[in-house]
């Protein structure tokens, strides 16, 4: 338990770091999932604090990448060929470009929030099948009594039909299925 001043009251925090685990398997026979968010919505033990009275002070990781790498091969010469067909060249000056793409594979939101989240998404290097572990760091104010935690798995993989009813997302042509996210009364 921590406390600090603010101004002329005294406010005690209480922290907790919570470990927050799941695995992931693609069900035989549907679409490989795309995008999976595991979230955590906090609530005060008292409703009369107010919801901003629990948050998720730090989420990690924030960030987990994956990375590909590539080459291209540029080269630029002269040549100059007659109406002969005979023809000649003269050098040729050649570089061989590295670049690198970055992908997000982990990346979480909500910091000092009452609904923290983090987005799983797949990458050769680096799939989604298997026990994924995030952990949280929460916070409860002087006079929260508590805290009030639930967790959310949702995932989305792309639709064979696109329908009406599916939202778009940005990474599939259609999302199949993905609750809404809860309000903090559903703690």
């Amino acid at each position: 338990m921590f406390e600090c001043t603010d101004g002329s009251r005294q406010i005690a925090l209480i922290e907790w770091t919570r470990a927050l685990a799941c695995t992931l398997r693609n069900p035989p026979g549907l679409p490989r999932i795309t995008e999976v968010a595991q979230t955590l919505y906090l609530c005060p033990k008292d409703s009369r604090a107010g919801e901003a009275s629990s948050y998720a002070f730090s989420l990690f990781p924030e960030r987990l990448e994956a990375e590909d790498k590539a080459e291209l091969n540029v080269s630029l010469g002269p040549e100059l060929t007659f109406a002969s067909g005979a023809g000649f060249s003269v050098g040729q000056l050649g570089a061989t470009i590295e670049y690198r793409k970055v992908f997000p594979v982990i990346q979480s939101y909500g910091v000092w929030e009452p609904a923290s989240y983090w987005i799983f998404r797949p990458h050769r290097t680096c799939p989604l099948d298997g026990r994924q572990f995030v952990y949280a760091v929460v916070v409860a104010m002087a006079g929260a009594g508590g805290i009030r935690a639930s967790v959310e798995l949702a995932g989305a993989a792309p639709c064979s039909t696109p329908s009406s009813a599916a939202p778009r997302g940005p990474t599939s042509s259609a999302i199949c299925w993905r609750p809404e996210r809860a309000a903090c009364r559903s703690c």
